[in-house]
């Protein structure tokens, strides 16, 4: 059918150009988050992407960075090293940030 495309799975984030620091903090707030994927969310940055890291998100099994050119190697590597959210997930993808 015309017009009728599939919604983005739960937790997919792709062009947000609204998405700001502040929204992945509340993001940040959701205890029962599974999964989460970031693509070309131009606002997000390093502080947001480090208050993600830093919550408690016990169920989070993938996070996916891609393309946002705010997140520089520093904010990948302070997510895989070990923080919170880093812990329970299983994958982490990291695709051409800054």
């Amino acid at each position: 059918m015309l017009g009728s495309a599939a919604p983005p799975p739960p937790g997919w984030l792709q062009g947000c150009s609204l998405m700001t620091d502040n929204g992945l903090l509340q993001v940040a707030g959701m205890p029962a988050l599974r999964s989460l994927r970031l693509e070309d969310c131009c606002c997000v940055t390093d502080a947001g992407v480090a208050a993600l890291a830093a919550a408690a998100l016990p169920r989070l099994r993938s996070l996916e960075l891609l393309r946002c050119a705010g997140i520089t190697a520093a904010g990948c590597a302070g997510v895989q090293e070990g923080n919170s959210a880093a812990e329970g997930a299983r994958r982490l993808e990291v695709v051409w940030n800054r």
